[in-house]
């Protein structure tokens, strides 16, 4: 599971609710690389709805430019690999990238 990605999904606004919850479901699935590769049959299972469903709203996130995906096969069987789309990619843990803000030192302090 990427904490990065699935931070990332909460913050975004998708416009529909059944969006947002594939999308959260799908960055809960992601590695370190942001990418998964759920079934769509899964995710629509854990979603409450149909696959047929869970199809147009990953088709409207992939227009959205939420997530990519790359389409697999190995000849027999045939899967979706995605790819969701963070604005920051990198392992980036510095603290402003948090939002933390450094607390100015009491300059009338004393250390004793």
């Amino acid at each position: 599971m990427s904490f990065q990605a699935l931070s990332w999904a909460v913050r975004q606004k998708t416009g529909n609710p059944t969006s947002k919850l594939i999308l959260l479901m799908l960055s809960n699935y992601a590695d370190q690389d942001n990418k998964c590769y759920p079934s769509q049959e899964h995710i629509a299972t854990l979603c409450h709805c149909s696959r047929r469903c869970v199809i147009t709203h990953i088709q409207k996130l992939e227009k959205q430019g939420f997530i990519k995906i790359k389409k697999s096969s190995n000849g027999l069987k045939a899967w979706n690999q995605y790819y969701i789309q963070c604005a920051d990619s990198s392992h980036n843990t510095n603290i402003k990238s948090f939002g933390f803000k450094k607390k100015p030192r009491n300059k009338n302090f004393v250390a004793g």
